[in-house]
């Protein structure tokens, strides 16, 4: 099969990555050894026909694939017909469509799951206190801040990691902060409600008034994203939720705000620009779900 190492030469030339390349490989083996089994002859790039590959998706699909590996395959193949065409073994391509993909239904945490997670975050910060180890209570203090703007204001991490001081406004009676959209553009400021604002002030004054980034590590840098992943999954640990990750709470803030407000006022403060997106925090979740069958009668 001297074309697959000129193909992975070819993937190797067009500076692919490794993985990309070891991936597509895979692929195109899996392809080549239908074909063969279904032509009866050994497959090669100049044998490429769009029939081909329409039939080879309609395999994957009785195969009962996943929509995202069927069309990890297509583009797979469409890498392969790039590369005969560039070699001049065939003239055209015209590749099936890909299949539709459905996202899954976010993830966000039920009213019993929620208070559980804030818990175990309050217990952290009392546990530290009270034992006075200092630099662990920083800590503590600093992870519920950051896990009450992703429930209480529907953050992402990257979001909260990248906030600077002068983002967030905190009064005895209101408080917002302002998140970033695009390159130092600002967004209307998300309110907050008096929960976060403690949270908040608790944070501000372990973390002292000198400007730049508003979270930091012990190092006095700018917190990472695996930083807050890790204090967030340990929680999560203690609170029996193992499956939920830190944007669970932003998906739990946006259905807290969809079913108790309406999916406009959940759109204009999830920050999305596209109301389809709001519209998959309407359906109801596993405990409405539960109630609605405890419901009925037989």
């Amino acid at each position: 099969m001297n074309w697959l190492y000129d193909f992975t030469d070819w993937l190797v030339v067009t500076d692919r990555a490794e993985r990309s390349i070891e991936a597509y490989g895979r692929d195109v083996q899996a392809f080549a050894d239908w074909f063969a089994e279904r032509n009866g002859q050994h497959f090669a790039p100049e044998l490429l026909t769009a029939y081909d590959v329409r039939a080879y998706k309609e395999n994957l699909q009785c195969r009962k694939l996943s929509g995202n590996t069927i069309n990890r395959h297509l583009s797979s193949l469409r890498v392969l017909a790039k590369f005969a065409i560039d070699a001049g073994l065939i003239q055209d391509h015209r590749s099936p469509k890909y299949v539709d993909v459905q996202p899954p239904p976010p993830r966000w945490l039920e009213a019993g799951e929620l208070r559980r997670l804030l818990a175990e975050f309050e217990r952290a910060v009392n546990a530290e206190a009270v034992a006075g180890r200092t630099s662990r209570y920083e800590q503590a203090v600093r992870g519920q801040a950051m896990a009450l703007l992703m429930a209480g204001a529907g953050l992402r991490v990257g979001e909260v990691c990248s906030l600077d001081l002068d983002d967030v406004t905190v009064r005895e009676r209101s408080g917002t902060v302002s998140v970033r959209q695009g390159k130092g553009d600002t967004y209307a400021g998300v309110p907050l409600s008096v929960e976060v604002r403690q949270a908040l002030s608790a944070w501000l004054a372990e973390r002292g008034d000198s400007p730049g980034a508003l979270f930091t590590s012990q190092k006095g840098k700018r917190i990472s994203s695996r930083a807050v992943q890790a204090q967030f999954s340990e929680m999560a640990r203690r609170a029996g939720v193992e499956d939920a990750t830190p944007h669970s709470l932003r998906h739990t803030f946006i259905k807290r705000v969809a079913d108790g407000h309406g999916v406009h006022r959940a759109q204009k403060l999830g920050r999305h620009a596209d109301a389809k997106q709001t519209m998959r925090y309407a359906q109801p979740g596993r405990q409405e779900l539960l109630a609605a069958v405890e419901g009925l009668t037989l």
